[in-house]
């Protein structure tokens, strides 16, 4: 995995959407001076949303704090996410 998660946590987020923070490790040989992700919820049956996170100066070797609301999911949906998936959307 090129870009590896880390300490992910889903909580309440402001009006009620779910809040997902956690680490993004760069382990590519590349620097980056701006990346965009996507990340993606799923639950056992379907995809129940994403969110598109931005990191700056993401250098090789280093790990980057995150945190995204997504939009239009309830918290209380949080039990119910059994995966999530990071694409890595752009990056220069």
């Amino acid at each position: 995995m090129l870009f590896p998660v880390y300490n992910v946590k889903f909580k309440k987020g402001s009006e009620d959407w779910i809040m997902v923070s956690g680490e993004i490790h760069n382990e590519t040989s590349r620097d980056y001076k701006d990346a965009i992700f996507r990340l993606v919820l799923f639950d056992k049956t379907q995809t129940m949303g994403f969110g598109l996170i931005k990191v700056f100066n993401f250098n090789r070797g280093i790990t980057r704090y995150f945190e995204i609301i997504i939009d239009g999911i309830s918290y209380l949906r949080i039990p119910q996410i059994v995966r999530y998936e990071l694409i890595l959307e752009s990056g220069h």
